[in-house]
């Protein structure tokens, strides 16, 4: 399995490589997961290794990211987690050293999550 380190690798290579107009300080960053994305990955049992799988995975969907979203550049990163064959829907945002994960969402399944 990919180490936290080796994923923010593996995310600054890419995302540089995807926009390339936008490109990242290849230092460490520091996952921040925002009071939202907290809640959707308790409703959806997703946990924070399945976010870093998919991550690691590097399919990004480019109909769902922004590279020009203000404050940050938004990924959203798409996969299925070994786990539990979730089809994921991870969306991220980068802002100098950190990585935030604004929501995660699955594909296949419909939450009544009451997150706000």
């Amino acid at each position: 399995m990919f180490n936290i380190k080796q994923i923010l690798l593996i995310f600054v290579v890419i995302f540089s490589y995807a926009f390339k107009d936008k490109v990242l300080e290849k230092e460490s960053f520091e996952i921040v997961l925002t009071k939202h994305a907290k809640c959707r990955m308790g409703c959806r049992k997703i946990d924070l290794d399945e976010i870093k799988e998919i991550i690691s995975l590097n399919k990004i969907n480019y109909k769902k990211s922004n590279k020009d979203s203000k404050p940050c550049p938004t990924i959203s990163y798409e996969g299925f987690s070994k786990r539990d064959k979730q089809n994921i829907r991870i969306v991220t945002a980068s802002c100098k050293k950190i990585l935030k994960i604004i929501t995660v969402i699955d594909l296949k399944k419909k939450y009544q999550c009451n997150c706000k």
